[in-house]
């Protein structure tokens, strides 16, 4: 696995430790005392029968925006952080033969005081070696490397481009996921994977506000053949979330409501579905994503792009994402690369509709057309955006279960009627695997 890994196209702070080492020492003894009392409880001959496979990987990283204001690029803070993108992942695979295995795993997080949280929890079932049925917590297959997002040793990044794989930051499914992989022929092989459930997460770009994803189905295709892998991927849900506990949302929302007010009570004017935009509540959402991967031994590319689109609400707008990365095996311990990235966030004009439609009695008062320009330059001022983002970086395979990365950080954005910010950044990483 580690070598698998490892030739991909890279395919008081004491006391902070000192709490992830106490509490999970704390989380794995209740674990293993029930494991212990369980197999206490089955025959020897069972017990034989289960094969159980122990890994996990972690992340140390140093990050530090050296211009800007805090915030600004990826995250990162003007301060030198040495804590919020460390993260630790714990995996049990265990083998329960007879065509079933069962799949468990843990994730601590800087940014989160690393408090354990479980990030998968599985059982899969093989109806032969090339389909299999999973039922549980699993990742949401959304991008090229979604299911090594954590594992930073799997990629040549210290993290995946934040243009694409930042927004959403939805991550597990909780339903059946089916996968189907075949050889077409002729060196190709196929891998599909279909899902349906349904999902409840805190959101990093809503404040770690709950999003709630229900009624959610996709599917994710690629093929192979020997230096190109293609993949397409569609996911759709409908989505659910509270403004009101989002600070930049919240006081756009207070101001269209006081505007709303106004209007109220004018006769022939109907406001519910406009009321109704405004809010994240049932809103259907898709997200479409196209990747590829060329690996031609020394040289490789990497690229994906993706489109979000949330129907009929302020909160957001039609989010298109995109980067490509080059990168160039120096030896077989060292690895150079640079990415572009481009994200353009549009303002989803639903809602202009919405008041077109509920104001088309009264379009010409005064009141009408002058609340019309705030509700556009305030949903223009909160979702327009566009980012071009360079990344330059190192990758020195020091160790077969380690590697040392650096970064160089560049981003252009341009917001809706606001100046142009240039940030840069630094970072540094040391990714494990065992």
């Amino acid at each position: 696995m580690l070598q698998r890994l490892k030739n991909q196209p890279h395919h008081s702070r004491n006391g902070r430790s000192s709490a992830l080492s106490k509490t999970f020492k704390s989380t794995f003894r209740t674990t293993l005392a029930a494991a212990a009392g369980l197999l206490g409880s089955v025959s020897l001959a069972q017990a034989e029968n289960v094969e159980v496979d122990f890994s996990g990987f972690a992340s140390i990283v140093a990050a530090q925006t050296i211009s800007g204001s805090q915030g600004d690029l990826d995250n990162i803070s003007t301060d030198l952080e040495l804590s919020s993108f460390n993260r630790l992942g714990l995996r049990f695979d265990v083998d329960l033969y007879q065509k079933l295995s069962f799949t468990v795993q843990f994730l601590a997080e800087g940014a989160r005081d690393y408090e354990p949280q479980l990030d998968w929890l599985y059982v899969s079932y093989a109806f032969s070696p090339e389909l299999r049925l999973t039922a549980g917590k699993t990742r949401l297959p959304l991008f090229l490397y979604s299911n090594v997002l954590d594992v930073g040793y799997a990629y040549p990044w210290i993290a995946p481009p934040y243009s694409v794989y930042g927004v959403p930051s939805v991550h597990s499914n909780e339903g059946l996921e089916f996968n189907y992989v075949t050889d077409l022929g002729h060196h190709w092989t196929s891998d599909l994977t279909i899902w349906a459930g349904q999902s409840t997460e805190q959101l990093q770009e809503l404040e770690y506000q709950d999003l709630e994803i229900r009624e959610a189905v996709g599917f994710a295709w690629a093929v192979e053949h020997d230096w190109l892998t293609l993949r397409a991927v569609y996911y759709t849900g409908i989505t659910t979330t509270d403004l009101n506990n989002v600070q930049d949302a919240a006081n756009l929302l207070g101001a269209l409501e006081a505007g709303l007010a106004d209007l109220e009570n004018i006769p022939g004017i109907d406001l519910s579905e406009l009321r109704e935009d405004i809010f994240w509540e049932d809103k259907r959402a898709h997200f479409v994503g196209l990747g590829t991967i060329m690996d031609f031994d020394q040289f490789f590319v990497i690229a994906e792009a993706t489109s979000i689109d949330v129907n009929e609400t302020i909160a957001v707008g039609d989010l298109i994402s995109a980067y490509a990365t080059g990168g160039y095996r120096v030896s077989d311990d060292w690895t150079v690369h640079l990415t572009f990235a481009y994200d353009y966030d549009k303002a989803n004009d639903d809602v202009y509709s919405a008041y077109a439609k509920a104001t088309r009695a009264i379009a010409a008062s005064p009141e009408v057309a002058e609340l019309g320009r705030t509700i556009e330059q305030a949903v223009e001022g909160y979702q327009s955006q566009i980012n071009k983002t360079f990344t330059l970086g190192a990758r020195w395979d020091f160790h077969p279960n380690a590697a040392f990365k650096t970064e160089y950080i560049y981003e252009h954005t341009a917001d809706y009627d606001a100046p142009t910010r240039r940030p840069q950044a630094l970072r540094a990483a040391i990714d494990l695997v065992f």
